[in-house]
């Protein structure tokens, strides 16, 4: 089993099963997690009741939550849902507490944000990042002089400009409250190093970029209708290929769809699938939408997920769908249709319950007025809010392919989505 560093060490090397418990006396709830062989620990105030702090430091628990950390490893965290990802930092002296991270294991080596609560609850006490006499409880103070991270003034810690930490560090995040919630001092360290199996897959010949023990990435300027061959890893061979994308060439080789341009090409060696996203000319960043219809567009909300239903963003930008320019001005998806939560790769279309907009990029700058094609509306509704929703009365046809169609040729703020049933 997976054990927690903050919480255990095992005691007897001749005897894994004897386990010594290190953060301080108290109160604590233990959940064996079978599908992960890992054990989680929360602090309780009592049978029933979380632990939390007082203004001054007193009391037994901090919680962290956010993107890119999860315990035992990454994917099982990584959204902002208090109640089923939140993690229980370690009291491990009087107004002290601790939580340590694997980069490219339970913390993203280059791209996370998450901050930290007094409760396990939202809007009842949170750290921020900014000093203000005028804050009192449910609002902290949280600084840090470390050079790795930064806190904004809302508290989301994310790594300071240029930094990335080191695949396999072992990072120790401690904070003192000493000083009380408004005076809480945030220490980052890496206190130790954990082996990461090598990065050995390669497209066209070109090693991928390893981000975790799963999850690999290579960006590469890409002109439409050119065949990409996958090699390494024991000759990997995907489960599922994002067919926005590509195209099935070969049984390690797939073909680009949309338009020439730069793309990140991403692979999973767990769940075997192969995806990408669309970057700017200059590799900057991900793409965003021109005002007249080129680049990428994002669905945010519910109804569509990638690979499948149950990654729906949500209200998570950070996880927003990307969809690729399959002629100009023409973005399309083709998928599946699931019901909620369905696990199967390809399966991205909920056939009901949809809410959710596209967007110019994994935030909120928003299109003009969705308008719907002819037949449409045999599929779509737009609400008040100008959210998509499905037509009342209409399901989609579970297992069933569908392709979505988003048309900006008359620019960003001419939408026109349609839905066809292949």
């Amino acid at each position: 089993w997976d054990i927690d560093r903050d919480f255990f060490e095992r005691a007897d090397a001749s005897n894994p099963e004897a386990l010594t418990f290190l953060p301080m006396s108290g109160m604590y709830k233990v959940t064996a997690n079978f599908k992960h062989s890992y054990l989680r620990i929360e602090a309780m105030k009592s049978a029933t009741e979380y632990a939390s702090l007082a203004a001054d430091g007193s009391g037994n628990a901090i919680w962290t939550v956010g993107a890119g950390i999860g315990k035992p490893v990454i994917k099982n965290g990584d959204g902002w849902d208090m109640g089923s990802t939140g993690l229980c930092l370690a009291r491990v002296a009087d107004k002290k507490f601790q939580i340590s991270l694997v980069a490219g294991v339970s913390i993203n080596a280059s791209n996370f944000d998450f901050k930290f609560f007094w409760p396990k609850d939202w809007d009842k006490g949170e750290f921020l990042g900014k000093t203000d006499a005028s804050f009192a409880n449910p609002y902290g103070v949280l600084t840090t002089t470390s050079d790795l991270i930064e806190i904004s003034d809302g508290g989301n810690l994310g790594l300071a400009e240029g930094k990335t930490l080191d695949l396999g560090g072992i990072y120790r995040f401690t904070i003192d409250v000493s000083g009380g919630t408004m005076a809480a001092v945030l220490t980052v360290e890496k206190v130790g190093e954990q082996e990461l199996p090598p990065a050995d897959i390669t497209v066209n010949g070109t090693p991928m970029a390893q981000l975790d023990v799963d999850n690999y990435q290579l960006d590469l300027d890409l002109t439409q209708g050119q065949t990409l061959t996958l090699g390494g890893a024991d000759a990997f061979t995907p489960a599922w290929i994002n067919p926005d994308f590509f195209e099935a060439a070969s049984a390690t080789s797939v073909k680009l769809l949309p338009v020439t341009g730069k793309y990140r090409i991403t692979a999973n060696l767990a769940t075997r699938v192969i995806d990408a996203l669309v970057l700017n000319a200059d590799g900057s960043g991900l793409a965003t939408l021109s005002d007249d219809g080129h680049g990428a567009v994002y669905f945010i909300g519910y109804g569509i997920g990638s690979p499948a239903a149950v990654n729906e963003p949500g209200w998570t930008t950070e996880k927003g769908v990307c969809v690729p320019e399959s002629a100009p001005g023409i973005y399309t998806m083709t998928a599946q249709a699931g019901l909620e939560g369905s696990t199967t790769l390809g399966q991205r279309f909920r056939v009901s319950g949809w809410s959710g907009k596209f967007f110019r990029n994994r935030g909120w700058d928003g299109l003009g007025a969705f308008t719907l094609a002819p037949g449409a509306e045999a599929f779509f509704s737009i609400a008040g809010d100008g959210n998509i929703e499905i037509a009342s009365g209409v399901t989609l046809e579970e297992g069933a392919t569908y392709r979505l169609t988003l048309d900006v040729t008359a620019g960003k703020d001419n939408p026109v989505l349609s839905l066809v049933k292949k």
